[in-house]
């Protein structure tokens, strides 16, 4: 995790701290509502098919059928927005084919006891399928934005450094660099300023002896 250097870091831990944590209790919320509504929602599917004439495993296996298929759809689109693909038409299709199919078999379990009781037979499906989307949205892992280099100050120009460019402006076209003791007597300087000005004009003739 890359942390903002203007941010102390014991604020930065308390931070990652609560974020960790309401990540955490989002994803078991989810999941807890998500299976409680699953579990009823295959029961109204199960009861419709059973009604018309369905039996044994195959009355078993028909309702996964549907939500497997939402599942797999959602978790196709997660995939390709986490590697910035596109996801394929059809998958967007058979999702909402899907999630239309499992709120219409609980709707159609509950019509016999009316519109009210088809509107809470319905409310499961609806609830798990939406559910199920926060959950993989939510735990996907998103892309942190690339953080901007740091900024390097400017170093100050240098007076001498000026002066010695232009007073040694002929010998450095000559590809001959003055030494550190001509940079001592003639800009009046130490030993160690003298010497990072003559690295700095042996700098500026390097490139044209390697161009002769």
């Amino acid at each position: 995790m890359s942390r903002n250097p203007a941010v102390p870091p014991a604020l930065q831990r308390q931070e990652s701290a609560g974020d960790c944590l309401i990540r955490w209790a989002a994803t078991v919320s989810v999941i807890l509502v998500t299976a409680i509504a699953a579990v009823i929602s295959y029961g109204h599917a199960r009861e419709l098919v059973v009604r018309y004439g369905v039996a044994g495993m195959t009355a078993d296996a028909m309702p996964l059928t549907v939500d497997g298929l939402v599942a797999t759809c959602s978790l196709v689109i997660v995939d390709c927005a986490r590697h910035d693909r596109h996801a394929p038409w059809h998958a967007w299709a058979l999702l909402i084919t899907g999630a239309c199919a499992t709120v219409a078999a609980n709707v159609a379990a509950g019509l016999s006891h009316g519109i009210v009781g088809a509107m809470i037979a319905g409310w499961p499906a609806l609830v798990a399928c939406g559910c199920f989307e926060l959950l993989i949205r939510q735990r996907k892992i998103t892309r942190t934005p690339a953080l901007a280099p740091p900024t390097v100050p400017e170093t100050p120009a240098d007076p001498a450094l000026d002066e010695a460019r232009k007073l040694y402006a002929a010998r450095l076209a000559a590809g001959k660099p003055p030494s550190i003791r001509d940079i001592k007597q003639d800009l009046h300087v130490g030993s160690g300023r003298a010497g990072i000005i003559q690295g700095a004009l042996a700098a500026l003739v390097e490139p044209a002896r390697q161009a002769a």
